[in-house]
């Protein structure tokens, strides 16, 4: 058998003899390969090509991993050893001034892959007060944790390898400003590695929706009534004061409508809603002579004297007094048609009435923020 260069050349040679001068110029250029695809493993290596071509040709691959070696009748490709964790593929270009001829280069990659699963959100939001979390890793190789930066102190965590769980507290932010950090966990198999982060972004406690939710407030409704009396009118006509009562979960709305009152407010930290639920009791007195009277906050149907029990909700935004100014509000929603009102009932034993010297707020209503001063009747 002939060898495989000695073909290639003499079947340039009798393309070239049988051809016109018209189209000598042409076959000159056209380049023939022994192979048109090459094939690597992992650990790469060199492969030769025999080239024919009567006239000089150039060979380029734009990937970084392949390495080319033109020489006399032949191209010596070489590869890298693959460390990628999957296969690769590239081109390798011949040219003359008039042909192109191309060579598929792939390898392969047979080693393990390194596999990591962190069961964690790629970013969270921390509450200002602090937060402890708690996420899961598996991974078929070693794995370790650690913080993107090593200055963020105030994010700790502890890593139990055995069993894949990751702890993380974060602590309060005293800074007054915002801040952000990253856990990064990574998986590493020799000159392999597999990471994946999780992004931590701490508000200060002037960002925080719940703070933003405590202060004074006044009580701001599209009319009023007092008692029985229809007011017609928007306006303010009652303070109250929020504070803290178990953060992040709830708040307490201290004397609404009435001193000694103290109306329970649940608190989403995800959804950063005040809940109040309606008719629960805010407030006992004694009587004289015995007895007791028990207040209720609850929604009213002023047209049929009729209340009810309900959970109504509270989102931090902005509202406009009466003036038009507007200002930081808690936008209360949830009073529908008919009980549209919101005020207080008194019971005394099984019989409830409405309180004459009470406001009574109707329709659209919110909390506007408020200096210290108590609005008086």
């Amino acid at each position: 058998m002939k060898p495989l260069l000695a073909i290639l050349t003499a079947l340039a040679a009798v393309l070239f003899a049988g051809c016109s001068e018209q189209t000598k110029d042409s076959i000159a250029d056209v380049i023939i390969v022994s192979q048109d695809k090459i094939a690597f493993d992992e650990n790469g290596g060199t492969a030769t090509v025999s080239v024919a071509c009567p006239s000089e040709w150039t060979a380029d691959c734009s990937a970084d991993w392949i390495e080319l070696v033109p020489e006399e009748n032949t191209l010596l490709v070489t590869a890298q050893a693959n460390p990628t964790g999957q296969g690769r593929t590239a081109s390798i270009a011949l040219q003359t001034g008039a042909d192109l001829q191309e060579i598929s280069v792939s390898q392969a990659w047979s080693g393990s892959l390194v596999q990591l699963q962190v069961n964690a959100p790629e970013a969270l939001e921390v509450i200002s007060g602090g937060e402890e979390f708690a996420f899961s890793v598996s991974s078929n190789c070693e794995w370790t944790v650690g913080l993107a930066d090593e200055t963020d102190t105030w994010i700790s965590y502890s890593a139990d390898y055995e069993n894949g769980v990751v702890e993380v507290s974060v602590a309060a932010n005293d800074t007054g400003e915002s801040r952000s950090g990253e856990i990064v966990v990574s998986s590493t198999d020799g000159s392999i590695v597999e990471s994946a982060a999780v992004a931590f972004s701490q508000m200060s406690k002037s960002d925080d929706p719940y703070y933003k939710m405590t202060g004074n407030f006044s009580l701001f409704a599209e009319n009023w009534y007092r008692g029985d009396g229809y007011l017609d009118a928007p306006g303010v006509a009652t303070q109250c004061t929020i504070e803290e009562k178990v953060y992040p979960d709830s708040l307490v709305i201290k004397n609404l409508f009435t001193d000694g009152t103290e109306i329970a407010a649940a608190y989403d930290k995800n959804t950063h809603l005040m809940t109040i639920d309606l008719g629960r009791l805010c407030m006992m007195i004694n009587l004289t002579g015995g007895g007791f009277r028990a207040y209720y906050p609850v929604a009213i149907d002023l047209t049929s004297r009729g209340f009810t029990s309900k959970k109504v909700t509270g989102e931090y935004g902005e509202g406009t007094d009466e003036n038009g100014v507007t200002k930081p509000a808690i936008i209360l929603s949830g009073f529908d048609a008919p009980y549209n009102a919101f005020g207080l009932i008194a019971s005394e034993g099984a019989s409830y009435a409405f309180i004459s010297d009470l406001y009574y707020a109707v329709g659209e209503m919110y909390l506007l923020k408020a200096d210290d001063t108590k609005v008086t009747d």
